[in-house]
């Protein structure tokens, strides 16, 4: 339990300790009425303040007595009521059982204190409601009449509300009696609540602080509900602001209608019969703030119990809607006992949801605790169970409170989660930001390397082009010779261009397999076959093809390779590999100088190298020998020319076969390669 919800927890356990050493306070050092009569002689009112004029009352049922009637020493039909209590709950063998609609006469005579014997003071009577309509005397004088009072059912009119009755205390006895008459309220009868006795001012006072509590918390209500409305105009998707907004407004309405009917000062007018139904159909916000506890605790608040209730009161609502007082009036504590059920099922829903740790859920459930409490109190109070009198006001305070900070903590705990997603969508925008500067610069480089791609095709289809052409010019030529010296019957001369086109072609022919090889390397057209491969063999097969271009610039082969030596490798690759190197060592050599081939084991690996006695390579070309955009044909040692084409399928498929390339060169000196491959 965090600090905050501590300091909650103790501020409630305050208030239910004086809800019920208030509830449950004893009137043992209070006078009571007994037989009629009671003795305030030792009552001091500046000292001892107001007193609660309880007990033992004489009651006359279905008699209307006058003060007049008691000199008479008649009294028919007497008997002792103890007040406050409603005449329709007198059970016993005299009275039997009462009926709520008839009429009764009251009568108690006070020994007045001691104190006031001979000083002139002014002390007043509190009457709350006296169902449902009633006449007061003061020692044989009229001092009110609230309604109208008759014998006569159908003349009788009920009013409610507080009233204060002033008068002269310079007399040694009190002599009260009361006609009630009820033929309005088919479930409450006669005096059911306390009548107060004390001077005028102590009465005053705390009247006008029993009503200034009620109105403070009527504003408080009226305000938390306009202001928790505006919040539902606002976020129309969020409910609870609603149901929070309602319940505040049926609180306020039930405050003004409670304790002493503040709505009587506001509505002066208004009628006995409205009065009553406004007050009953305040009592729907049990099923309004059972919808709002839902929205928070659907586990521990079953849906279809909440809709049950909302259509009970809903139809009780509609009831007092059209029907007349006659036929609303029963239904009255039927639905107070409903509602002292649902608020005992709210209670244990929330009791449940701190069980199972749902957040806030203790706050809201301590929050509701002393409410709920004081709402039963009401009930019971209203049914005439219990007599301690209305406490809703205090609880509903705590209530709205308690339940506002609630919501102002799930609004923050809203806040916090946005604030939270606020701050990762700007992580990952940042992120993609940063995602987006990488793709951009990929796109740029990926440009960049399209852009090199495009210009090494446009200079190899340049070269490709110049290359094929001369071969061609070549061939027409040497071709148009060998037509006109037939005729001319010059035979050496004949088989000198023959063996010129021979060669010129056998030139074009490798050109296209270069490129051909080449092309199917960029486009992923070669696949990769790996076998087991004697290396010897290998290289002897391209040996062989260049051995007719060998001995025409007679240069000459060495091989220095164990015949064991063997490889897990492409053939295919293979072949090209050393048809290209073999091939360009002879090219770049000089007559009468050899080209030798070795391979030796080192460690896992076998090492190829590939040796001419050339014109070598200069320092600047080294490192960019397998670049494609730096592709340069040099002319060979007979002038002989290519593409270029040749070191590139080298190096492509050295590394498909995962091995590795280097070149060592000194111009005029000649030219080695080393191959490196796996075992």
């Amino acid at each position: 339990m965090s600090y905050l919800n501590k300091k909650i927890f103790l501020l409630l356990l305050l208030f239910l300790s004086a809800f019920f050493s208030f509830s449950c306070k004893s009137n043992n050092n209070k006078p009571v009425a007994v037989k009629g009569l009671i003795d305030l002689s030792s009552w001091d009112f500046n000292k001892d303040g107001i007193v609660e004029l309880n007990g033992q009352w004489e009651f006359y049922w279905n008699k209307t007595f006058y003060p007049s009637d008691f000199d008479s020493s008649k009294k028919d039909n007497m008997h002792y009521f103890k007040l406050p209590s409603q005449w329709n709950g007198i059970k016993n063998a005299e009275l039997k059982d009462l009926p709520p609609l008839g009429k009764a006469t009251y009568r108690l005579k006070i020994k007045m204190p001691e104190n006031l014997q001979g000083h002139k003071i002014i002390l007043a009577l509190k009457l709350q409601d006296i169902h449902s309509s009633y006449k007061i005397w003061l020692n044989g004088r009229l001092f009110l009449e609230k309604g109208s009072y008759s014998d006569l059912p159908e003349k009788c009119r009920p009013a409610l509300g507080r009233e204060i009755v002033s008068f002269d205390a310079n007399t040694n006895y009190l002599d009260i009696v009361i006609n009630a008459a009820n033929y309005y309220d088919t479930n409450e009868a006669g005096i059911d609540e306390e009548i107060f006795l004390g001077t005028e001012k102590d009465i005053f006072l705390e009247s006008m602080q029993k009503n200034f509590l009620y109105l403070i918390s009527f504003g408080v209500f009226l305000i938390m509900s306009l202001y928790h409305f505006l919040l539902f105009i606002i976020r129309r998707n969020d409910k609870e602001y609603l149901y929070f907004s309602i319940t505040c407004f049926l609180l306020a309405i039930q405050t003004i209608c409670e304790g002493d009917k503040f709505v009587f000062y506001i509505l002066p007018n208004l009628s006995t019969d409205l009065y009553l139904k406004i007050w009953l159909a305040s009592v729907s916000v049990i099923a309004v703030l059972l919808r709002f506890y839902y929205i928070f605790f659907p586990q521990e608040i079953n849906k279809k119990v909440m809709n049950f209730v909302s259509v009970v009161f809903l139809l009780q609502v509609l009831s007092l809607a059209v029907l007349p007082t006659k036929y609303y009036m029963p239904l009255q504590y039927p639905v107070f006992y409903f509602g002292l059920l649902v608020l005992m099922y709210m209670l244990y829903g929330l009791f449940l949801a701190v069980l199972q740790k749902r957040k806030h859920a203790l706050l809201v459930f301590l929050g509701t605790l002393f409410p709920l409490l004081a709402g039963i109190n009401d009930l019971l109070y209203a049914v005439a169970i219990i007599y301690t009198g209305y406490f809703g006001c205090v609880g509903f305070i705590v209530l709205v409170f308690s339940q506002a900070y609630f919501l102002s903590l799930r609004y923050n705990d809203s806040y916090r989660k946005i604030e939270n997603l606020s701050q990762e969508l700007e992580t990952a925008n940042r992120f993609l930001d940063h995602k987006v500067e990488e793709r951009t610069l990929a796109l740029k480089e990926a440009n960049t390397e399209l852009s090199k791609t495009i210009a090494i095709k446009n200079k190899f289809f340049s070269i490709i082009a110049h290359d094929m052409k001369n071969l061609f010019q070549a061939m027409l030529g040497y071709s148009d010779l060998i037509i006109l010296k037939t005729g001319e019957d010059k035979q050496q001369d004949i088989n000198e261009d023959a063996t010129v086109i021979k060669d010129t072609t056998k030139k074009a022919y490798n050109l296209m397999e270069n490129l051909l090889e080449w092309s199917l390397a960029e486009t992923g057209g070669i696949t990769l076959k790996k076998e087991k491969l004697k290396l010897k063999d290998v290289i002897k097969e391209s040996v062989e093809l260049l051995d007719a271009y060998c001995r025409s610039k007679r240069v000459y082969l060495s091989l220095d390779i164990d015949g064991d030596l063997s490889l897990i490798a492409d053939k295919r690759m293979m072949n090209t590999i050393f048809r290209n190197l073999i091939s360009n060592a002879v090219k770049y050599s000089f007559k009468e100088s050899a080209v030798k081939i070795s391979a030796v084991k080192n460690n896992n690996y076998i090492i190829v190298s590939v040796s001419d006695c050339g014109k070598g390579i200069e320092k600047e070309k080294l490192n960019n020998l397998f670049r494609p955009e730096s592709v340069e044909s040099t002319p060979g040692t007979d002038k002989e020319k290519g593409t270029g084409l040749g070191l590139l399928l080298v190096n492509e498929f050295v590394q498909r076969n995962n091995g590795t390339i280097s070149v060592e060169s000194e111009v005029n000196k000649g030219t080695t390669f080393n191959l490196s491959f796996p075992l």
